[in-house]
C-alpha cells in the first residue's frame, strides 16, 4: 500500500499551500506597511496644521480638535474627561460674568427635562440647590447645583438633552442710543 502522505500530488498540493500562505503573509505585510505609512502621514499632517494653528494663534481650534478626536475614540457612555469638565466649566462661567441669564421659560424646560433625567439626584441636604447632575462629574459642590447650570446661559447638559433655543432677540436687549454731545 502507497502512504497518502508521500505521494506526489499530495506533496505538490502542500507546496501549493504553503506558497498561498507565504503569498497571504507578505501580502498582509504589505498592507499593514502600508496602513501604517497612511497613519505617519495622517499624524504629519495634524502635526503641520497644529504648528499652523499655534503660529495662527487658533489654540482653541487645536482643543476642539482633539476634544472631537478624544469623543470619537469614546463611546456615548463614556466618563466626560477632565479637560472636557473644564472646557465646559471655563465657558460657563464665562457666560455667566457677559450673557445675560436664559429666559424663564428656557430655565424651567432645563430644570424639567433633569429632573426626569436618570441621571439627577435631588439635593435632600439643601432643597434650594434642586440636585446635581451624576452626568456631568462635577460632583456636589454649590456651582454645579441645577439651580445654578440651569440659569446660566451657555451652560450644557452632558447627555445633550437641554435641546432649548437660547437665541436672543436682539430687540430685547438693544441699548437705547444717545444723541451725540453737543
Amino acid at each position: 500500500m502507497n502512504d497518502p502522505l508521500a505521494s506526489k500530488t499530495y506533496n505538490q498540493q502542500m507546496a501549493f499551500i504553503e506558497a498561498q500562505k507565504a503569498q497571504q503573509a507578505q501580502q498582509g505585510d504589505a498592507n499593514r506597511r502600508m496602513q501604517g505609512y497612511q497613519q505617519e502621514e495622517k499624524q504629519l499632517e495634524d502635526v503641520l496644521w497644529e504648528a499652523e494653528q499655534v503660529r495662527l494663534g487658533n489654540l482653541h481650534l487645536i482643543v476642539n480638535r482633539q476634544m472631537q478626536n478624544y469623543e470619537a475614540k469614546l463611546g456615548e457612555n463614556s466618563p466626560r474627561s477632565l479637560l472636557e469638565k473644564a472646557r465646559s466649566f471655563v465657558e460657563a462661567m464665562v457666560s455667566a460674568v457677559k450673557d445675560s441669564a436664559p429666559s424663564k421659560e428656557v430655565y424651567d424646560a432645563r430644570i424639567n427635562v433633569c429632573i426626569e433625567c436618570p441621571a439627577f439626584e435631588i439635593a435632600l441636604k439643601n432643597p434650594k440647590q434642586i440636585g446635581h447632575c451624576k452626568a456631568c462629574g462635577c460632583g456636589k459642590n454649590p456651582m454645579s447645583a441645577l439651580a445654578v447650570k440651569a440659569g446660566i446661559a451657555k451652560s450644557s447638559c452632558p447627555k445633550k438633552l437641554w435641546d432649548v433655543d437660547l437665541t436672543i432677540d436682539p430687540a430685547a436687549v438693544a441699548l437705547p442710543i444717545a444723541p451725540p454731545p453737543q
